[in-house]
């Protein structure tokens, strides 16, 4: 998950989510930390497995990164991330997010075309 290229960093945030590590969350910070700035492209498919990989953790610790997300997050980067957040949240719930989804502000008609 060092390496540069977000295509390889993919392979081992995938890794994440079926071994969550403490040890990696503070590389999946920086990687979020990174794309929420939205600057030189998205790479939708690190996006959404980048959040699914945090909510591995259900702590206090990963519930703030998605708020970070929620609240720094470059608003031409919002929707992909607000999407991959709710997925995330919604795909490997845990009472740790509740309220994450409420924050993200999606109307019915916007939740059912997630869905």
């Amino acid at each position: 998950m060092k390496n540069e290229r977000t295509d390889i960093q993919t392979y081992g945030i995938k890794s994440v989510i079926n071994y969550p590590s403490l040890d990696f969350l503070p590389i999946l910070k920086k990687i979020q930390s990174r794309e929420i700035k939205g600057q030189g492209g998205f790479d939708y498919i690190l996006l959404r497995y980048l959040y699914q990989a945090i909510v591995q953790y259900k702590n206090e610790s990963s519930r703030n990164i998605l708020e970070n997300t929620i609240s720094n997050v470059n608003e031409s980067a919002k929707t992909y991330h607000y999407e991959y957040v709710w997925l995330a949240v919604k795909k490997y719930p845990n009472s740790i997010y509740k309220g994450i989804i409420e924050e993200l502000n999606y109307t019915d008609y916007e939740i059912k075309n997630l869905e």
